[in-house]
């Protein structure tokens, strides 16, 4: 590539750590030769391992994020005149339909169907109405747009509204996950590790409540838990008589960033990740399962037909029914317990991690889909 295109992600929801916008796809473009900018909520402007971070203010209330955080997102991208522009938020798209008014180049990174997940949020009084309206205030911006979807299950809907899509799965980056690889975690104290978002539909208080039957039947545990929380979450587990049985078994380290996350998963023999079965969840991968397979974690996820695809087919893990507890509990209990099955499964993940479900074909993905649009739009 050129020395001199320059390419900007900008977001005001996700973290400037995001693992799919930072680690994976910024990373990839600059290491194809890319200047990288990427604006997003930060304590302050860096440079990561040469990515240019600008910081904008983030926002707990949505409300002043949707106003004030495009406010300062505007002024941050009129400093600079780029040969591409990368965006990761509903919420941005008027910004987006603006910039292809102006003749740039545009790229709407689509991580979920909002129309989908919008039905999902029980906050929202009349969800299936605001779906609807969502559907059809995205309508005509996507047409005329970039698109890349995160997921396989978001083609069926996008196809027919979007001319220009790639598919441009959360693989994970197995160079960065070699550092926390294990080849035989069955040695290991019986570490249970969980990073992402912390919230009900995510399954925390289900784990919480299996993990107290593991206590009551004398399993010793220690549940590593790294992520930020949903909003009235941890007052709600706080609550939890099941919560103060285990309490002392239990470490919530708060959001980090994925090297320091990954690191405590070191002490752990095995990865969680018991979404409920609900909305996007059950048609999209969580990344977490592909995480977990890269370092040698064996896997204790949810029994949907897309995950138990890649768990049972390549035997590195137990699918359970995420709201059966008891189901749960016995899961973990298991690759807890058999050290040959724990040593079987965290083996035959790291193997089929490698051959099936790396970045590495992703990413040439995305670099190609750049190529085309520097090539082809004017």
């Amino acid at each position: 590539m050129p020395s001199d295109l320059k390419v900007c992600h900008f977001t005001t929801v996700h973290n400037h750590y995001d693992v799919r916008i930072f680690f994976r796809e910024c990373n990839s473009i600059l290491k194809a030769g890319f200047e990288v900018d990427l604006i997003a909520p930060a304590e302050k402007d860096q440079n990561v391992h040469g990515i240019n971070i600008i910081s904008i203010p983030k926002y707990n209330s949505r409300l002043k994020r949707f106003f004030l955080g495009q406010f300062y997102l505007i002024l941050k991208l009129r400093l600079k005149d780029y040969s591409l522009y990368h965006f990761h938020d509903p919420e941005l798209l008027f910004i987006g339909v603006v910039l292809k008014l102006m003749g740039k180049k545009v790229v709407y990174d689509i991580h979920e169907n909002v129309a989908e997940q919008i039905k999902t949020k029980e906050w929202l009084p009349l969800r299936k109405l605001f779906s609807l309206i969502y559907k059809a205030i995205e309508y005509f911006p996507i047409r005329s747009m970039n698109l890349i979807l995160a997921e396989n299950s978001y083609e069926q809907y996008y196809k027919r509204r979007a001319k220009h899509y790639r598919i441009v799965l959360n693989m994970p980056d197995l160079t960065f996950f070699k550092k926390f690889e294990i080849v035989d975690r069955s040695i290991l104290n019986n570490g249970v590790f969980y990073i992402g978002g912390i919230s009900e539909n995510r399954g925390i208080y289900q784990v919480i409540k299996a993990l107290s039957i593991l206590k009551k039947q004398g399993v010793d545990f220690h549940f590593h838990c790294v992520g930020s929380f949903d909003g009235g979450v941890y007052e709600q587990i706080q609550s939890m008589r099941e919560y103060h049985e285990i309490s002392e078994m239990i470490s919530f380290y708060g959001f980090m960033d994925l090297n320091s996350g990954f690191e405590i998963s070191r002490k752990c023999k095995v990865g969680i990740s018991v979404l409920k079965p609900i909305g996007n969840y059950v048609e999209s991968y969580s990344t977490k399962i592909f995480e977990y397979m890269a370092v040698g974690l064996p896997v204790v996820t949810s029994n949907f037909k897309l995950y138990s695809d890649v768990i049972d087919r390549n035997n590195c893990g137990i699918c359970v029914n995420a709201l059966d507890v008891v189901q749960v509990a016995d899961a973990i209990k298991t690759i807890l317990t058999d050290r040959q099955l724990a040593s079987r499964f965290g083996k035959n993940g790291l193997a089929s991690v490698e051959s099936q479900y790396s970045w590495s074909s992703q990413e040439k993905i995305l670099i190609d889909f750049y190529s085309q649009i520097l090539r082809t739009e004017s």
